[in-house]
Order: C-alpha cells, then sequence, then structure tokens
C-alpha cells in the first residue's frame, strides 16, 4: 500500500508514519511546515516543501492554500498514492479536499474543529468533513463535534494517537537525575509549546507561590514558541529564574530521559482534543498530572486516582495541587503507578496504529463510498 501523510511533521504525525513504513507500506510525507525539531525520517519519503520568501506578498503566496495545493497536486501525481490522509482540517484538510482524491482520510486535531469551526473558516472545514471518505477523531469532544456535523459511524472513527510504552516508561532515576540531590527537592515538569493556547503563563505566575509553601521545587518547562523568550524574562524578573529550566524544544526520543527525572506533570492549556499525548507520555512515565479541565481530561484523571484535574487560569490551584502532591510522597507514587498501569492498557500506540490500518484496508476494499 502506499500511503501519503499531508501534514505538520509532529511526534503524533511521525509516529504514524514510521508505523506503516516500518510494516512494509511505501510512506511519502508532504509538508509545509519546518519541523519542530531535527528529524530521522527512516523509511518515509519526506517531501518537504517548505519556503520562505523575501517579501511580505512572497511569503503571503507561499502560505496561501491556493499555492500549497498545486505544489501537493503536483507531488501527488507523481507519488501516486493509494491512499491520501490530512491531519488538521484547517489547512491539511482543505488541501485534501481541494486536491480531490480518493480515498481520503481526515484527522481532526481540536482548534480546527473546536474553534475553527465557528470562524470564517468553518465552510471550508465543513465541506473538507464531508469530503472525506472517513474522520478520525483522537478525543470524544471532537469525535462528538463532528457528529454534530451529520458526519456519522462508520465514516467517522475514535482512535487514539497512542503512547509507545516501550520507549515512555517508568525507569529508576539515573545518577545525574537534572544534577539533583534525592532528599527533599521535587522536580515539576511541562512540555506543552510556548503558545497562548497552552497558557504555560499560569504555571510562571504559580511558581513563587508553590516556593512559598515548598521551597525545595524545581521546574523544567520543555517547549518552544512565540512567548519562550517572555517567559524567560518573567521568570528573571520574579526571581525564579534559579529554580526553572527552559531546555527549548526536546527531541521526542529524549522526553523519556526529562519525564523520568521529574516527580509531577503539568499542563495549563486551554484546549485539548481527547487526551494531550504530551499528557499520556507523562502518565505512561509513571508521573501524577496535574492538568486543566478541558478534552477527555476529566476522564483521564481521575482526582486522587491520576492526578488532578483543575480550573484553567488558576495559578493559585495549580499551585496548591503541587504543593500537596509534594508533601505525599506515598500517594504521588501510587498516582503515578495507576498512571503507568490506565495508559499501558488504555492508551496503547501499536493497539491504535492497527485501528487506523483497519480504516485504510476497509477504504481500499471499496468501503466507505
Amino acid at each position: 500500500m502506499r500511503i501519503c501523510y499531508l501534514a505538520t511533521w509532529t511526534a503524533s504525525t511521525e509516529k504514524m508514519a514510521k508505523y506503516f513504513a516500518k510494516r512494509g507500506n511505501e510512506v511519502h510525507f508532504i509538508t509545509f511546515d519546518a519541523p519542530i525539531y531535527d528529524y530521522d525520517p527512516e523509511e518515509v519519503v519526506v517531501h518537504d516543501l517548505h519556503r520562505s520568501g523575501g517579501s511580505p506578498i512572497h511569503r503571503k503566496l507561499l502560505n496561501s492554500i491556493l499555492y500549497r495545493t498545486i505544489r501537493a497536486r503536483q507531488e501527488i501525481n507523481r507519488i501516486q498514492p493509494d491512499i491520501i490522509h490530512s491531519h488538521y482540517v484547517t489547512e491539511y484538510g482543505i488541501i485534501g479536499l481541494f486536491l480531490r482524491r480518493h480515498p481520503f482520510v481526515l484527522s481532526v486535531w481540536g482548534s480546527d474543529i473546536l474553534i475553527d469551526l465557528k470562524g470564517r473558516m468553518g465552510p471550508l472545514i465543513l465541506q473538507a468533513l464531508r469530503a472525506a471518505d472517513h474522520v478520525h477523531c483522537d478525543g470524544r469532544n471532537t469525535y462528538q463535534a463532528v457528529i454534530e456535523q451529520g458526519i456519522r459511524p462508520p465514516k467517522v472513527s475514535l482512535i487514539y494517537f497512542g503512547v509507545d510504552t516501550g520507549i515512555f516508561r517508568p525507569d529508576p532515576p539515573d545518577e545525574g537525575r537534572l544534577g539533583e540531590e534525592a532528599g527533599p527537592v521535587k522536580r515539576i515538569i511541562s512540555t506543552r509549546m510556548h503558545r497562548p493556547i497552552f497558557d504555560v503563563g499560569t504555571l510562571i505566575e504559580a511558581i513563587p507561590l508553590v516556593l512559598k509553601d515548598y521551597p525545595d521545587a524545581r521546574f523544567t518547562i520543555v517547549g518552544g514558541g512565540p512567548l519562550r523568550e517572555t517567559f524567560m524574562e518573567t521568570a528573571k524578573k520574579t526571581g525564579i529564574d534559579e529554580v526553572t529550566d527552559f531546555p527549548g524544544i526536546v527531541p521526542n526520543s529524549h522526553l523519556p530521559h526529562l519525564l523520568n527525572a521529574a516527580d509531577i506533570y503539568v499542563s495549563t492549556s486551554l484546549s485539548d482534543s481527547g487526551l494531550a499525548i504530551s499528557t499520556a507520555e507523562a502518565m505512561a512515565c509513571g508521573l501524577p498530572v496535574i492538568i486543566t479541565d478541558f478534552g477527555d481530561n476529566a476522564n483521564w484523571g481521575e482526582e486522587n486516582k491520576n492526578g488532578f484535574v483543575i480550573p484553567a487560569r488558576s495559578p493559585q490551584a495549580l499551585a496548591e495541587k503541587i504543593v500537596y502532591l509534594c508533601k505525599h510522597p506515598l500517594e504521588r507514587e501510587q498516582i503515578g503507578m495507576n498512571n503507568w498501569l490506565k495508559i499501558s492498557e488504555e492508551y496503547n500506540y501499536y493497539r491504535e496504529m492497527k485501528k487506523i490500518a483497519v480504516v485504510y484496508s476497509y477504504l481500499m476494499n471499496g468501503g466507505g463510498k
């Protein structure tokens, strides 16, 4: 089978593409976005069409849906794929709509269906949903949103991206635990990108509150984005820079080490589709999680069993839960074990990818028409 993905190269799309490439399929990946980290595509053929223009007019042209559709069609005509799979409706899904090639699978990611559908792109998003032979959702909230647009099973499915629990798993802290002593020091980690939608600023605001009650807390704030410099400057101004690391964007292969070097995971996102992959990876590594009440978080973050679900934009609530987990080691360890078991049983990457393979097979054999 020859599969062509239209998507940004992210941890989730990378895992999906490599899964099918490693199973003997010919996998192509068309992208117009610079990867957020250096990547090794291995068996995947990447068609990197990302270009930067000199003038504003040129950049606008390169970023237009029309230009990208034309360039994608040129590549598609050369590849002649059996399946086209677009990720994120607002851009690559609309390109897939305009290509008018089938079978066409469309993955919705969250903001595209939960927020953008209500904006000026709404009519095109709805057209893309209707044109797709299959719509893949990663969360109950996005699945419900698609159902509300009149897309019904078997044309729509709820399949998680999943976590490779052979890679993301609890490991005993090694001697290089970020250079810290065993003792009372506890490290809190966030791995969300530094963009407004993920509201990492709430964590920055919570840090001084945590330090008042638990001065041995340390923080690792992974990620990059337009707000990274602002966060680092705020940390300096508020005097928390000495207890806060900003390692930037790290390869997915290095994340298990950072997660295993931490004690508590935090996500302050203002929107999630289902369970965020970053949260699932932390749970798989045996960390208790403190997450905002969006997406399917309340279904995955049962109070005192998996961690805590807190209101958005509440530094005080976040600080209180961080301090609680820092001061209750036995509960923290039990919650971490619960999370590892839950992800292993309910969010397994290989099991979920097999479900995607069933969708492809169904469409290749005439289903969905």
